[in-house]
């Protein structure tokens, strides 16, 4: 990076969080024991999400975090013209008011519980995230609202991959990659206090 450089988007963390593979730990705690033994026929008594999301995701955020700000200090330092843009997670589960369990369309059984645990870690990641984008003078996009009715389990099409098949679990499709270009192309060249 140099000072010809004009524009920087970045999403980072998830990778470093762990998160698909926390969100297929919570799916599959819903059927299978730590003995990876089956708990059928009752499903959904497993540990919740919450709990795992607490126990994989939380310890790293402190990391991601600084990781992120030592980031945007050294693009800040080699491009200092550069607008920089900071893309937040979408929201990958439907609202658990609209619907009860569900079945995602790679055939995998959703409960309305791990939906509503994996939005509300979703909504502090990208809280966490906005703070330290803003206080270094970065814009941070939040694209959840381009992504509304694709999540999993959602009313339309779906933008993510499920848990099984071949491409990552629960990484945004090629729709999905359309969204968020959707949600940063608004943002080019705005200014700052336009959010």
């Amino acid at each position: 990076m140099d000072e010809s450089v004009g524009l920087v988007t970045i999403s980072i963390g998830g990778n470093d969080l762990d998160w698909a593979n926390t969100i297929v730990q919570c799916v599959r705690a819903q059927f299978y024991g730590p003995d990876n033994r089956p708990r059928m026929p009752f499903p959904g008594l497993g540990e919740t999400c919450n709990n795992i999301i607490k126990k994989v995701v939380d310890p790293k955020l402190g990391g991601v975090l600084s990781d992120l700000q030592a980031i945007l200090q050294e693009i800040k330092m080699k491009s200092s013209n550069a607008q920089v843009i900071v893309v937040g997670y979408p929201v990958i589960m439907e609202p658990t008011d609209r619907a009860k369990d569900c079945v995602q369309s790679a055939g995998q059984f959703v409960p309305t519980g791990m939906r509503g645990d994996v939005r509300d870690a979703t909504a502090r990641i990208n809280k966490e995230l906005r703070a330290v984008a803003e206080r270094e003078g970065a814009r941070f996009v939040e694209p959840a609202p381009n992504f509304e009715g694709h999540q999993i389990c959602g009313e339309g099409s779906e933008w993510f991959n499920g848990l099984h098949g071949d491409e990552a679990p629960f990484h945004p499709n090629k729709a999905g990659q359309r969204g968020y270009a959707s949600a940063i192309l608004p943002h080019l060249n705005a200014p700052l206090d336009d959010d």
